[in-house]
Protein backbone atom coordinates (compact mmCIF):
# COMPACT_ATOMS: atom_id res chain seq x y z
CA UNK A 1 0.00 0.00 0.00
CA UNK A 2 2.94 2.48 0.79
CA UNK A 3 4.50 1.89 -2.62
CA UNK A 4 1.24 2.35 -4.73
CA UNK A 5 0.82 5.74 -2.71
CA UNK A 6 4.43 7.22 -3.31
CA UNK A 7 3.45 6.00 -7.24
CA UNK A 8 0.89 8.45 -7.18
CA UNK A 9 2.39 11.00 -5.59
CA UNK A 10 5.37 10.54 -7.68
CA UNK A 11 3.15 11.05 -10.99
CA UNK A 12 0.09 12.88 -9.81
CA UNK A 13 1.85 16.33 -10.30
CA UNK A 14 2.49 14.98 -13.94
CA UNK A 15 -1.44 14.05 -14.49
CA UNK A 16 -2.98 17.37 -13.19
CA UNK A 17 -0.18 19.37 -15.61
CA UNK A 18 -1.14 17.13 -18.55
CA UNK A 19 2.26 16.52 -19.43
CA UNK A 20 3.54 13.12 -20.61
CA UNK A 21 5.39 10.40 -18.08
CA UNK A 22 6.55 8.11 -20.62
CA UNK A 23 9.89 8.66 -20.01
CA UNK A 24 9.49 5.06 -18.74
CA UNK A 25 9.96 4.05 -22.11
CA UNK A 26 12.62 3.50 -24.98
CA UNK A 27 12.45 7.09 -27.26
CA UNK A 28 10.82 4.56 -30.24
CA UNK A 29 8.11 3.76 -27.72
CA UNK A 30 7.34 6.87 -26.27
CA UNK A 31 4.10 8.48 -26.73
CA UNK A 32 1.76 11.02 -24.88
CA UNK A 33 -0.17 9.04 -22.69
CA UNK A 34 -3.58 7.35 -24.18
CA UNK A 35 -3.08 9.58 -27.38
CA UNK A 36 -1.74 9.31 -30.73
CA UNK A 37 -1.17 12.06 -33.46
CA UNK A 38 -4.33 12.47 -35.31
CA UNK A 39 -3.00 11.71 -38.42
CA UNK A 40 -1.46 8.40 -37.32
CA UNK A 41 -4.66 7.25 -35.47
CA UNK A 42 -6.64 7.82 -39.06
CA UNK A 43 -3.94 5.39 -40.19
CA UNK A 44 -3.64 3.13 -37.76
CA UNK A 45 -7.53 2.79 -37.92
CA UNK A 46 -7.74 2.33 -41.22
CA UNK A 47 -5.34 -0.45 -41.26
CA UNK A 48 -7.05 -1.88 -38.25
CA UNK A 49 -4.28 -5.06 -37.23
CA UNK A 50 -1.18 -3.38 -36.06
CA UNK A 51 0.19 -4.47 -33.01
CA UNK A 52 0.24 -1.96 -30.26
CA UNK A 53 4.42 -1.70 -30.82
CA UNK A 54 3.51 -1.41 -34.84
CA UNK A 55 1.30 1.67 -33.83
CA UNK A 56 3.68 3.36 -31.80
CA UNK A 57 6.24 3.40 -34.79
CA UNK A 58 3.49 4.81 -36.70
CA UNK A 59 2.80 7.16 -34.47
CA UNK A 60 6.52 8.77 -33.82
CA UNK A 61 6.97 8.28 -38.03
CA UNK A 62 3.83 10.79 -38.19
CA UNK A 63 5.56 12.85 -35.16
CA UNK A 64 8.93 12.80 -36.64
CA UNK A 65 8.06 14.27 -40.50
CA UNK A 66 6.22 16.57 -39.01
CA UNK A 67 8.92 17.99 -36.29
CA UNK A 68 11.29 18.00 -39.56
CA UNK A 69 8.84 20.10 -41.63
CA UNK A 70 8.80 17.12 -43.58
CA UNK A 71 4.93 15.78 -43.73
CA UNK A 72 3.87 18.80 -45.87
CA UNK A 73 6.31 18.16 -48.52
CA UNK A 74 5.14 14.65 -49.28
CA UNK A 75 2.21 14.03 -51.12
CA UNK A 76 1.95 10.05 -50.81
CA UNK A 77 3.55 8.01 -47.93
CA UNK A 78 3.71 4.06 -47.40
CA UNK A 79 5.09 2.80 -44.66
CA UNK A 80 4.43 -0.81 -45.66
CA UNK A 81 3.63 -2.01 -42.18
CA UNK A 82 1.28 -5.13 -40.92
CA UNK A 83 2.62 -7.87 -42.91
CA UNK A 84 -0.16 -8.26 -45.58
CA UNK A 85 -0.97 -6.85 -48.59
CA UNK A 86 -4.66 -5.58 -46.72
CA UNK A 87 -2.16 -3.55 -44.54
CA UNK A 88 0.50 -2.48 -46.71
CA UNK A 89 -1.42 -0.62 -49.34
CA UNK A 90 -2.46 2.22 -47.36
CA UNK A 91 -1.27 5.85 -48.05
CA UNK A 92 -0.64 7.40 -44.87
CA UNK A 93 -1.02 11.09 -45.72
CA UNK A 94 -4.90 10.22 -46.68
CA UNK A 95 -5.89 6.40 -45.90
CA UNK A 96 -8.83 6.06 -47.11
CA UNK A 97 -9.86 3.25 -49.35
CA UNK A 98 -10.10 4.68 -52.09
CA UNK A 99 -8.47 5.44 -55.66
CA UNK A 100 -8.28 9.26 -55.18
CA UNK A 101 -6.34 8.40 -52.12
CA UNK A 102 -4.07 7.06 -53.52
CA UNK A 103 -3.54 3.45 -51.88
CA UNK A 104 -1.85 0.77 -53.65
CA UNK A 105 -2.90 -1.90 -56.36
CA UNK A 106 -0.68 -5.08 -56.57
CA UNK A 107 -0.62 -6.76 -59.79
CA UNK A 108 1.40 -9.67 -60.77
CA UNK A 109 1.58 -12.01 -64.18
CA UNK A 110 2.95 -15.33 -64.39
CA UNK A 111 4.83 -16.39 -61.69
CA UNK A 112 5.52 -13.14 -60.84
CA UNK A 113 3.74 -12.18 -57.17
CA UNK A 114 4.14 -9.96 -54.25
CA UNK A 115 5.49 -11.53 -50.85
CA UNK A 116 3.73 -9.39 -48.11
CA UNK A 117 5.34 -9.82 -44.53
CA UNK A 118 6.70 -7.88 -41.35
CA UNK A 119 10.19 -6.71 -43.80
CA UNK A 120 8.17 -5.67 -46.45
CA UNK A 121 6.79 -6.11 -49.63
CA UNK A 122 8.81 -7.90 -52.02
CA UNK A 123 9.08 -9.05 -55.87
CA UNK A 124 9.20 -12.05 -56.44
CA UNK A 125 8.99 -14.61 -59.69
CA UNK A 126 10.68 -17.63 -61.33
CA UNK A 127 10.88 -16.04 -64.72
CA UNK A 128 12.40 -13.23 -65.98
CA UNK A 129 9.59 -12.41 -68.24
CA UNK A 130 7.58 -12.47 -64.95
CA UNK A 131 6.34 -9.16 -63.15
CA UNK A 132 4.83 -7.56 -59.91
CA UNK A 133 3.86 -4.18 -59.38
CA UNK A 134 2.27 -1.92 -57.25
CA UNK A 135 0.25 0.85 -58.90
CA UNK A 136 -1.42 3.85 -57.12
CA UNK A 137 -3.69 6.95 -58.74
CA UNK A 138 -0.94 9.29 -58.05
CA UNK A 139 0.00 10.95 -61.39
CA UNK A 140 2.44 12.94 -63.18
CA UNK A 141 -0.17 15.87 -62.82
CA UNK A 142 -0.80 15.27 -59.21
CA UNK A 143 3.04 15.79 -59.03
CA UNK A 144 2.85 19.29 -61.04
CA UNK A 145 5.08 17.77 -63.55
CA UNK A 146 2.95 19.55 -66.62
CA UNK A 147 5.46 22.16 -65.81
CA UNK A 148 9.08 22.90 -67.21
CA UNK A 149 10.37 23.66 -63.65
CA UNK A 150 8.58 21.20 -61.45
CA UNK A 151 9.73 20.37 -58.06
CA UNK A 152 9.87 17.04 -56.80
CA UNK A 153 11.44 13.98 -54.31
CA UNK A 154 11.51 10.56 -54.12
CA UNK A 155 12.39 8.02 -51.53
CA UNK A 156 12.41 4.27 -50.71
CA UNK A 157 14.24 1.58 -48.45
CA UNK A 158 14.99 -1.51 -49.68
CA UNK A 159 16.32 -4.01 -46.86
CA UNK A 160 17.44 -6.85 -48.68
CA UNK A 161 21.17 -7.74 -49.81
CA UNK A 162 21.35 -7.39 -53.83
CA UNK A 163 23.29 -10.36 -53.92
CA UNK A 164 20.01 -12.88 -52.81
CA UNK A 165 17.71 -11.52 -55.73
CA UNK A 166 17.38 -12.96 -59.04
CA UNK A 167 16.71 -9.01 -59.87
CA UNK A 168 19.16 -6.83 -58.22
CA UNK A 169 17.30 -3.21 -58.76
CA UNK A 170 14.63 -1.26 -57.00
CA UNK A 171 12.59 1.15 -59.40
CA UNK A 172 10.61 3.85 -58.16
CA UNK A 173 8.70 5.03 -61.80
CA UNK A 174 5.65 7.20 -62.91
CA UNK A 175 6.15 6.87 -66.36
CA UNK A 176 8.18 4.69 -69.08
CA UNK A 177 10.15 5.18 -72.51
CA UNK A 178 6.80 6.53 -74.57
CA UNK A 179 7.71 9.96 -76.17
CA UNK A 180 10.60 11.22 -73.40
CA UNK A 181 7.73 11.08 -70.87
CA UNK A 182 10.12 8.85 -68.42
CA UNK A 183 10.31 9.56 -64.98
CA UNK A 184 11.81 7.34 -62.74
CA UNK A 185 14.38 6.55 -59.95
CA UNK A 186 16.52 3.80 -59.63
CA UNK A 187 19.30 1.64 -57.54
CA UNK A 188 20.71 -0.94 -59.40
CA UNK A 189 24.02 -3.60 -58.09
CA UNK A 190 25.81 -2.32 -60.34
CA UNK A 191 26.36 0.39 -57.84
CA UNK A 192 24.76 3.20 -59.47
CA UNK A 193 21.76 5.67 -59.01
CA UNK A 194 20.11 7.12 -61.52
CA UNK A 195 17.14 8.95 -62.45
CA UNK A 196 14.90 10.70 -65.75
CA UNK A 197 13.84 13.62 -65.55
CA UNK A 198 11.64 13.54 -69.06
CA UNK A 199 14.75 13.70 -71.38
CA UNK A 200 17.03 14.33 -68.66
CA UNK A 201 18.82 11.69 -66.62
CA UNK A 202 22.13 11.46 -63.89
CA UNK A 203 23.68 9.14 -62.62
CA UNK A 204 26.26 8.22 -59.55
CA UNK A 205 28.21 5.74 -57.99
CA UNK A 206 27.08 4.92 -54.33
CA UNK A 207 28.74 1.69 -52.17
CA UNK A 208 27.10 -1.24 -50.70
CA UNK A 209 24.77 -4.12 -51.27
CA UNK A 210 21.73 -2.21 -52.06
CA UNK A 211 20.37 -2.57 -48.63
CA UNK A 212 19.10 1.15 -48.03
CA UNK A 213 17.70 4.52 -47.63
CA UNK A 214 17.43 6.46 -51.39
CA UNK A 215 16.56 9.62 -51.89
CA UNK A 216 16.30 11.43 -55.36
CA UNK A 217 15.04 15.32 -54.96
CA UNK A 218 15.44 18.35 -56.91
CA UNK A 219 16.56 21.69 -55.20
CA UNK A 220 15.82 25.09 -55.68
CA UNK A 221 19.05 25.98 -57.80
CA UNK A 222 17.70 23.26 -60.62
CA UNK A 223 20.48 20.61 -59.76
CA UNK A 224 19.15 16.67 -58.89
CA UNK A 225 20.92 15.32 -55.37
CA UNK A 226 21.14 11.73 -54.84
CA UNK A 227 21.31 10.31 -51.41
CA UNK A 228 22.10 6.78 -49.32
CA UNK A 229 21.16 7.08 -46.35
CA UNK A 230 20.40 10.64 -46.06
CA UNK A 231 24.41 11.86 -47.47
CA UNK A 232 24.81 12.85 -50.73
CA UNK A 233 26.44 10.85 -53.03
CA UNK A 234 26.02 12.71 -56.36
CA UNK A 235 24.95 16.20 -57.77
CA UNK A 236 23.99 16.51 -61.15
CA UNK A 237 23.10 19.88 -63.11
CA UNK A 238 20.64 19.60 -64.89
CA UNK A 239 18.27 21.95 -67.31
CA UNK A 240 14.26 22.13 -66.84
CA UNK A 241 12.55 19.15 -65.93
CA UNK A 242 11.09 18.50 -69.45
CA UNK A 243 8.19 16.07 -69.83
CA UNK A 244 6.34 15.65 -73.18
CA UNK A 245 3.30 14.79 -71.14
CA UNK A 246 2.25 12.86 -73.57
CA UNK A 247 -0.07 10.25 -71.04
CA UNK A 248 -0.49 11.37 -67.38
CA UNK A 249 1.53 8.47 -65.55
CA UNK A 250 0.49 7.00 -62.77
CA UNK A 251 3.06 5.93 -59.31
CA UNK A 252 4.06 2.61 -59.63
CA UNK A 253 7.21 0.34 -58.04
CA UNK A 254 8.52 -3.29 -59.06
CA UNK A 255 8.99 -2.58 -62.88
CA UNK A 256 9.26 -0.12 -65.24
CA UNK A 257 6.31 0.18 -67.67
CA UNK A 258 6.69 1.43 -71.60
CA UNK A 259 4.00 3.76 -71.80
CA UNK A 260 1.03 2.71 -73.91
CA UNK A 261 -1.13 1.09 -71.04
CA UNK A 262 0.15 2.20 -67.46
CA UNK A 263 -2.49 -0.05 -65.59
CA UNK A 264 -1.77 -3.11 -67.70
CA UNK A 265 0.93 -5.43 -66.17
CA UNK A 266 1.62 -6.70 -69.55
CA UNK A 267 3.25 -3.47 -70.45
CA UNK A 268 5.51 -3.59 -67.73
CA UNK A 269 9.65 -3.99 -69.53
CA UNK A 270 10.72 -7.30 -68.38
CA UNK A 271 14.35 -5.81 -68.21
CA UNK A 272 13.14 -3.73 -65.67
CA UNK A 273 11.61 -6.00 -63.57
CA UNK A 274 13.09 -5.52 -59.75
CA UNK A 275 13.08 -8.42 -57.03
CA UNK A 276 13.56 -5.37 -54.21
CA UNK A 277 12.04 -5.60 -51.01
CA UNK A 278 10.70 -2.38 -50.37
CA UNK A 279 9.83 -1.10 -46.45
CA UNK A 280 8.97 2.87 -47.22
CA UNK A 281 8.29 4.52 -50.36
CA UNK A 282 7.49 8.58 -50.74
CA UNK A 283 7.10 10.82 -53.38
CA UNK A 284 6.35 14.65 -52.83
CA UNK A 285 6.28 17.61 -55.24
CA UNK A 286 8.56 19.78 -53.46
CA UNK A 287 12.38 19.98 -53.23
CA UNK A 288 14.38 18.98 -50.74
CA UNK A 289 17.39 20.43 -49.24
CA UNK A 290 20.63 18.38 -47.79
CA UNK A 291 19.41 19.12 -44.27
CA UNK A 292 15.87 18.42 -45.08
CA UNK A 293 16.87 14.70 -46.65
CA UNK A 294 19.12 13.50 -43.90
CA UNK A 295 16.61 14.61 -41.56
CA UNK A 296 14.21 12.37 -43.46
CA UNK A 297 16.87 9.58 -43.26
CA UNK A 298 17.02 9.50 -39.77
CA UNK A 299 13.15 9.66 -38.86
CA UNK A 300 12.49 7.01 -41.34
CA UNK A 301 15.30 4.90 -39.86
CA UNK A 302 14.41 4.74 -36.20
CA UNK A 303 11.00 3.69 -37.71
CA UNK A 304 12.51 1.22 -39.75
CA UNK A 305 14.75 0.05 -36.33
CA UNK A 306 11.37 0.10 -34.38
CA UNK A 307 9.87 -2.77 -36.50
CA UNK A 308 12.96 -4.82 -36.31
CA UNK A 309 13.83 -4.30 -39.96
CA UNK A 310 16.69 -1.25 -39.93
CA UNK A 311 19.73 -2.18 -41.82
CA UNK A 312 21.75 0.66 -41.35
Amino acid sequence: MRLLLYLLILISPLLVSGQDFDFFLPASQQVIFGTYDADAQAFIDAVGTLTESQEIAVDNLVKGLKANGLWSKLDVVYPIIGGTAAAHKWNLKDPRDSDDAFRLVFSSSGSGSWIHDANGMENVSTATTDAAIAVTYYHLSDLGAETSDFNCSISFYQNKDYSLMSRPRAIVAMTGYNGGDNFHFGVRNTGTMNFYLGQNSGSTSYSGDGRQFSTMATQSDGNVSMYKNGVIVGTVTTPARNLNFLNDRPLAFGSLMNGSAPYDISDCLSSYHSSARYAFVSVGKEDLTATEAANLNNVVEVYQDALGRGVN
